[in-house]
């Protein structure tokens, strides 16, 4: 098993870890992504974020002309930390999105479709969260 660290943020007042199943990489596991027209070359990276949230995230790039096009991402609960449905309050889930969405458009820096977009399918129990979608962008001033 190769497991490396792929990302760290603050999300909450809470350390957040993404770490990269490399052993995973380039294996769908039969979810289908629905990429767009135009994207010719696609990768499959798997990562779990740990800090009391215990999310699995199974993440595909859709890239047309070298250029990051589009972003699809699974999301799968795996601990009880995060709750199944959108309270009032905050999202944890959308907060950790947002986390790992900027950090894509930052190593993408020059390498982004305008506009490249995401769209996150949640997986149950996780219920209710189809705004969870966008453009990929680099987000500065909404992490606390």
């Amino acid at each position: 098993m190769e497991i490396g660290v792929a990302l760290r943020g603050r999300v909450l007042g809470r350390s957040v870890v993404f770490y990269e199943m490399r052993h995973r990489r380039g294996k769908d596991y039969g979810r289908d992504f629905g990429f767009e027209n135009g994207v010719s070359k696609h990768d499959v990276p798997h990562y779990n974020a740990d800090g009391g949230t215990c999310l699995h995230f199974t993440v595909g790039f859709g890239f047309g002309r070298g250029f990051l096009q589009q972003e699809v991402v699974f999301a799968r609960k795996v601990g009880t930390t995060i709750s199944n449905h959108w309270s009032v309050r905050v999202d944890v889930l959308a907060d950790i999105i947002d986390l790992l969405v900027s950090n894509v458009a930052m190593g993408y820096t020059g390498r982004l479709h305008e506009p490249a977009l995401y769209i996150v399918h949640d997986e149950p129990p996780f219920a209710n969260r189809e705004y969870l979608h966008g453009e990929v962008r680099v987000i500065t001033d909404d992490f606390y």
